[in-house]
């Protein structure tokens, strides 16, 4: 199972996202096991939004994340603390595309991913 930990974000049934603290991060580990390792549609689909949210997060908002990142494990940290006005309003979008998307996976594919909110 794939198990997503987001902490720091608090989103509601409509995809408004606020944050609860200065930082906010998106922490993805394990694999999905519906698929054979390279084919596993579920963990290409995750992999797909995190990584995706890494690359709008960092080259098209430029706003300076610490990335973890090996076999299995992906974590995103941002300061949020700091930041004001249009970069804050499109860093929740981005966010939101990603919860949308992981929660479209989880109800096609019940038990291969948890979405944890910390």
């Amino acid at each position: 199972m794939i198990t997503v930990r987001l902490k720091g974000i608090v989103v509601n049934e409509l995809y408004d996202i606020e944050f609860s603290g200065d930082y906010v991060y998106i922490i993805t580990e394990g694999h999905s096991g519906t698929g054979i390792k390279g084919e596993d549609l579920v963990c290409a689909g995750v992999s797909s939004l995190t990584q995706s949210y890494i690359v709008a997060v960092s080259r098209v908002l430029k706003i300076r994340q610490d990335v973890a990142q090996r076999d299995g494990f992906l974590e995103s940290a941002v300061a949020v603390g700091r930041l004001t006005g249009e970069s804050l309003s499109m860093l929740k979008a981005v966010i939101g595309m990603v919860v949308a998307g992981l929660r479209e996976i989880q109800a096609l594919s019940p038990g291969s991913i948890e979405i944890i909110y910390e």
